[in-house]
């Protein structure tokens, strides 16, 4: 049954993006090649008052439903600005978790949704400022008029700031421990990644090219044509997020480990360390969290003592973010240049590897005390780097300085 329901879903991808896109983008391609053009003319004499006038910039996220991107809007809105998103890409992993009642209706169904994706698209060339993308599943993906998005963006002398959510960046060359490849790694678990590698240098050297800004993180960084800002883009409302510090008196110590996307997280590394720890009689509780839906896993976190993420990529994602805001000691891999990044000097992650993985959890197993100290570190790393307060400076004052140098373009032109 499993089997025949995938093949359903294959035929239904396969009817979607060769039959139904092309007829429908190719129905309306008529009307919005004209369209396009006329409103990104409006939209630049719009933006560049605003700018001249002094008046802040409005902001758009697009198109892709994760968590961080309701946050990054909020974190926008608390600094004053107007900022909103659009969804149309959604995945198992990146639920709607906090998109209007429209979107949850439409959303599931975008790249279905040719016409709306068009209109939308164009009433965003004459409202909006600033366009916040990532580098591939954009407002005109997977439509005949992709190409044209960033031409279009350019005559509407918008700004565009892009950075990557992670595998709209994956290409060769990319290096994790051990100075493998992460895509050789990756491709043990999902073996037709490489096919999408032209596609994702495409919409990198796209990116290059056209944005006014890009943001990375290293391992993409690495093979990135053009980064502008080393940073993390990952955000949390931290009220949402209350601090449970590691127990301090319970006869086991619970690990947790989140194992989506297993080899290039070295989960099986890791259960062979908890097994044989165990074996040799120290109190452990391996917890494996894997598919579960956002708030159990939130749960689970919550009731660990230590949370290990991954020993393989070189930089903490989201489980390390979110595992830090409950007070949690962290433990994950790490490159030597991570700590380059602005704030990186106090991460309090502990930094391991296959190879030094079962010291490291012996360590914090037998001190309740130094798991509470890094749990503690780690809630005010995340204040500090992911809290929706600290993206409204980090966004205030790039978005000031990208409008303020559109301000005096625009006085050039005259």
């Amino acid at each position: 049954m499993k089997l025949l329901l995938k093949k359903i879903r294959s035929l239904g991808a396969w009817v979607r993006d060769v039959v139904w896109l092309p007829i429908m983008s190719i129905i309306w391609l008529p009307i919005f090649s004209i369209g396009f053009p006329i409103a990104a003319t409006i939209g630049r004499i719009i933006s560049r008052r605003r700018a001249r006038r002094g008046t802040r910039p409005r902001i758009i996220w697009a198109a892709y439903a994760l968590p961080q991107t309701g946050y990054m809007m909020r974190a926008d809105q608390a600094a004053g600005y107007h900022s909103r998103m659009v969804i149309w890409y959604t995945s198992y992993y990146n639920r709607l978790w906090e998109v209007s009642a429209f979107w949850r209706s439409f959303a599931p169904l975008g790249r279905m949704l040719i016409l709306p994706r068009y209109i939308l698209f164009l009433k965003s060339l004459i409202v909006d400022d600033i366009f916040q993308y990532h580098f591939s599943q954009r407002q005109l993906s997977d439509t005949l008029l992709a190409g044209a998005e960033f031409y279009l963006l350019k005559l509407a002398g918008k700004i565009v700031i892009c950075h990557p959510y992670g595998g709209d960046a994956f290409v060769q060359g990319m290096k994790v421990y051990g100075g493998k490849d992460l895509l050789e790694i990756l491709s043990i678990d999902y073996p037709n990644i490489y096919r999408r590698e032209t596609s994702v240098k495409r919409h990198l050297a796209a990116a290059a090219k056209h944005a006014t800004w890009i943001i990375g993180v290293p391992p993409h960084a690495d093979i990135m044509p053009r980064c502008d800002e080393l940073r993390h883009c990952i955000a949390l409302d931290l009220k949402e997020w209350s601090i449970e510090p590691p127990r301090s008196n319970s006869n086991v110590v619970r690990i947790a480990h989140s194992s989506n996307h297993r080899n290039i997280k070295g989960t099986d590394i890791i259960i062979g360390v908890c097994e044989e720890l165990i074996s040799e009689g120290f109190p452990i509780r391996l917890d494996i969290i894997e598919h579960a839906p956002r708030e159990e896993a939130k749960r689970r976190y919550a009731e660990s003592d230590i949370v290990i993420e991954q020993l393989i990529i070189g930089v903490i994602g989201m489980t390390a973010v979110e595992a830090m805001a409950m007070g949690k000691p962290v433990i994950s891999f790490l490159r030597e240049d991570v700590y380059s990044m602005e704030g990186w000097s106090e991460c309090p992650v502990v930094n391991a590897n296959p190879g030094n993985i079962k010291a490291l959890i012996i360590e914090l197993v037998e001190s309740a005390e130094k798991r509470k100290q890094l749990g503690a570190r780690g809630r005010l790393f995340v204040e500090t780097m992911y809290s929706i307060e600290a993206w409204s400076v980090h966004n205030k004052q790039l978005y000031e300085r990208l409008w303020n140098e559109k301000a005096l373009e625009g006085e050039s032109c005259d």
